[in-house]
């Protein structure tokens, strides 16, 4: 969660900034969970499992699974290796490899907007389509982990059209998340609204792809519960709004030092 602040441009006045990462950072230590449900097989990633796909799909999918190692790491002989075919080979579905990177961001857009629309669709209070926007993102996340990766860390690879649209892609759907979210919380300001909104969102991509924890069968509804304590901020304890001590830690102790950063063009940028 405190992570997250690198990955968006949201500013606020330091005090104010720190008093919201503190509430988030409570948000998400004191988040009840629910019972964890019973084991199941979640589906795989790219969840093409026993159905016949092109050639095409196949390398798509395989270069979006090897992407995890970086787009400069990855060679056409892998990609082709993977999908069963000769590196060469690959240049009769995509001219070149940045097309290859290209189509498989935008996969990951398209697949997102399907998700996000369905969500919308729906008629609900927005208390409900927040909970249903929530619930598509984290499927999404889950199911295509290996998409996230690319979307968080491959963008500055693209061409410069391919690149601007996809930074616009990412900042409408954060403003999507930010409208229905002042729907659900009257008056809470824009920027503190962003800084939440990146924070679930870097919550949930991090889940999915950290080792074993994207592999718990429960993880979709413990990170819905997570996501949803964050969302709506309720007020912590009053110690924890003052930044006072905690009963019984000495003053000083656990103090939150902000760093300074820079930010890189991330998927959630504001």
């Amino acid at each position: 969660m405190f992570g997250s602040i690198s990955r968006h441009r949201a500013s606020l006045p330091r005090r104010r900034f720190e008093e919201l990462l503190y509430r988030l950072a409570y948000a998400a230590a004191h988040c009840p969970f629910g019972v964890r449900a019973p084991t199941q097989e979640r589906p795989s990633a790219g969840g093409y499992a026993g159905l016949a796909v092109s050639r095409r799909e196949e390398i798509l999918v395989e270069a979006i699974r090897l992407d995890e190692r970086g787009f400069q790491s990855v060679s056409t002989d892998d990609i082709g290796e993977a999908a069963g075919v000769t590196g060469p080979s690959i240049y009769k579905h995509f001219p070149t490899k940045t097309d290859l990177l290209v189509a498989a961001v935008m996969r990951g857009g398209e697949q997102r907007r399907a998700g996000t629309a369905q969500a919308l669709a729906k008629p609900g209070t927005p208390r409900r389509t927040l909970d249903r926007l929530l619930r598509s993102y984290i499927e999404f996340a889950l199911s295509q982990n290996h998409l996230i990766g690319l979307l968080i860390g491959e963008l500055d690879q693209l061409p410069e059209k391919e690149r601007k649209a996809a930074r616009q892609n990412q900042r409408e759907y954060l403003a999507l998340w930010v409208r229905l979210l002042d729907e659900v919380r009257p008056g809470l300001d824009t920027a503190e609204a962003r800084i939440v909104v990146t924070a679930v969102l870097t919550v949930i991509d991090n889940a999915a792809r950290t080792g074993s924890t994207g592999d718990r069968t429960d993880l979709a509804d413990r990170l819905a519960e997570l996501g949803t304590a964050l969302l709506l901020g309720e007020n912590p304890p009053a110690w924890i709004r003052g930044r006072q001590a905690a009963p019984g830690v000495p003053p000083g102790a656990g103090k939150l030092l902000l760093p300074t950063y820079r930010t890189r063009g991330a998927p959630h940028e504001g």
